[in-house]
């Protein structure tokens, strides 16, 4: 029951965040304080990229974009099956993606160094 009330509240954070970031204009507060960027830098950038179908641009504003917009699509897809056809496919999606944790952190962290050594150069 935890892990269905977590992937509910992703899901409903998912669609409300962009929302508050573009019509806020919200900067990234971790840039501001020590004046580097943090993981997620170009982000949003990179997304509108993809929609736009510019996948060399998305890559060099954040290299995990296409990924994390492919997992992103996959999470919904997943998401509104189950609600729909009541089936463990998100359940068993995040299972997947709990057990490999360590994995997603190792990308973060290497992510991380590319946004550094960029923003550097």
């Amino acid at each position: 029951m935890k892990d269905k009330n977590i992937i509910d509240v992703l899901a409903i954070s998912g669609l409300i965040l962009p929302f508050i970031v573009f019509f806020f204009d919200l900067k990234c507060i971790f840039k501001r304080i020590f004046n580097i960027p943090c993981i997620s830098c170009g982000l949003t950038r990179a997304f509108i990229s993809i929609i736009h179908l510019d996948f060399i641009s998305a890559l060099k504003y954040n290299v995990l974009s296409i990924p994390l917009f492919i997992f992103i699509i996959i999470f919904y897809i997943l998401y509104f099956l189950n609600k729909i056809f009541n089936k463990d496919y998100i359940y068993h999606f995040y299972s997947i993606i709990s057990n490999n944790y360590k994995v997603l952190l190792l990308l973060l962290i290497v992510t991380w160094f590319i946004n550094l050594i960029t923003y550097l150069m």
